[in-house]
């Protein structure tokens, strides 16, 4: 099967305190947006996804904050997944992404298993230099799957059938910030020694993301 989706996505996006013990004041509400497209083909056995995020509208780093700007990531990613079970399946991926701070390519991995009718487990793995090593687990269930009698759950499990059903993916509007220090962009998280008016100081920053 070959699917083909298009869309546009927005994410209004108002910051709160930091766990970096950085003092931020004068948060604003920064309102993004995107346009998406992917293609994907799926057979029983393997399936392979590729698309595109590209921001449109506010497409430069705006302020978040006292201390913090942020931009929208242009993202274009291909991922090949393989169903080692019909209940457990595994991909990987490469995908680039930039914006006026950063840009690169980074990797990722994940491995989902469908404990029951509508509920899966999944664990995601992913590198790149501007987020660096991140992992996630989630947990999601879909509402409605228990409603089907005993002769359509049976049909179910095929992984076409499960892609026609499925909502689309990967349409996330992705951020990421940096601090601005001296006119130095502190990204990613990481630490550095920045000379300051008042001396050298080490800092340690954060970024806004998701996938």
């Amino acid at each position: 099967m070959i699917g083909v989706n298009t869309g546009y996505d927005s994410r209004p996006m108002a910051t709160g305190g930091d766990d970096t013990n950085v003092a931020i004041s004068n948060s604003s509400t920064v309102f993004y947006q995107q346009v998406a497209a992917g293609l994907e083909a799926v057979s029983n056995t393997w399936n392979f996804n590729a698309y595109a995020l590209v921001p449109v509208g506010t497409t430069n780093p705006q302020q978040l904050n006292s201390t913090y700007i942020g931009g929208p990531l242009n993202t274009y990613r291909l991922d090949a997944g393989y169903s080692i079970t019909p209940d457990l399946k595994a991909s990987v991926g490469y995908y680039y992404q930039s914006d006026e701070l950063i840009s690169g390519s980074g990797v990722l991995g994940r491995v989902s298993y469908n404990i029951s009718n509508g509920l899966t487990a999944g664990v995601n793995l992913s590198y790149d230099q501007a987020f660096e090593t991140r992992f996630s687990a989630d947990l999601k269930y879909r509402f409605g799957s228990n409603n089907k009698n005993q002769s359509e759950k049976k049909v179910w499990p095929t992984p076409v059938i499960q892609a026609v059903t499925e909502t689309v993916r990967n349409r996330d509007v992705r951020v990421h910030d940096c601090r601005w220090v001296n006119g130095i962009c502190l990204i990613s998280m990481d630490c550095r020694n920045v000379q300051t008016e008042d001396g050298q100081v080490r800092y340690c920053w954060h970024d806004v993301w998701n996938f």
